[in-house]
């Protein structure tokens, strides 16, 4: 493997890293809930940005987040090294800004309702 290769697996590691420890800083108790928005396509990787378009298929139609998070994990997408218990939260909306403000509104709507 090259010197690229090695320090690009290193910069990834590290930003996971930094996630992880914001996700462990904001969400401390069981009742605790918050969203992390990580506006960076890196995340994804160049072959994580791919598997989103396949994902998509030709009809359209927007996979489960479980289908999506499926496809990154078997391409290899940076974000699919977050911890397990994430994995189900997840949800990489591309540019499709309206349905994740619809879908951020409505998971602290359900939050509050609940507390």
């Amino acid at each position: 493997m090259s010197g690229n290769g090695v320090c690009a697996r290193v910069c990834v590691c590290v930003a996971l890293a930094a996630v992880n420890q914001c996700v462990g800083r904001v969400v401390r108790h069981r009742g605790d809930y918050a969203a992390i928005l990580l506006v960076d396509a890196r995340y994804l990787g160049p072959a994580g940005a791919q598997a989103a378009r396949k994902a998509m298929g030709p009809s359209g139609a927007v996979p489960s987040q479980q289908e999506r998070f499926q496809e990154y994990v078997r391409c290899g997408a940076p974000i699919a090294k977050l911890p397990a218990w994430m994995h189900n939260s997840l949800d990489t909306a591309g540019t499709e800004w309206p349905r994740l403000h619809s879908r951020l509104a409505q998971f602290f709507r359900t939050r509050q309702q609940k507390g």
